[in-house]
């Protein structure tokens, strides 16, 4: 089945676009945030073109299992790595801040930095 929208399709806020038997994915947007939601499976973000740009006003942060912060850009500061929520390496305005150990590894050597 095609669905052709013409113009520009607009729904209020609080109204979900569901797609899929059980709804497994929904778009949305309730007067303060917007939301893609897919409860099934992976959900994939390809291009096929060249970049793919991800533009945020401020921060940017990534989850992992749904509460743990993995990736932190902090609009106007510095990016954070985390393992298991904490911090493992930042960027500073000296340059970067490493908690924890350090592995160097090439086929010739390995190095442990402490």
């Amino acid at each position: 089945m095609a669905i052709n929208f013409l113009n520009n399709p607009k729904v209020g806020d609080n109204v979900k676009i569901e797609i899929g038997t059980g709804s497994d994915l929904q778009i949305y947007h309730d007067a303060t945030n917007s939301f893609i939601t897919n409860s099934t499976g992976d959900l994939t973000i390809s291009n096929t073109g060249d970049d793919l740009i991800l533009k945020s006003a401020d921060d940017f942060i990534t989850y992992v299992n749904s509460t743990a912060i993995a990736i932190h850009a902090i609009g106007g500061a510095g990016v954070k790595l985390r393992f298991n929520s904490s911090n493992r390496f930042e960027t500073t305005t000296e340059g970067v801040a490493v908690t924890g150990g350090i592995t160097a590894t090439d086929n010739s050597y390995q190095m442990l930095l402490v």
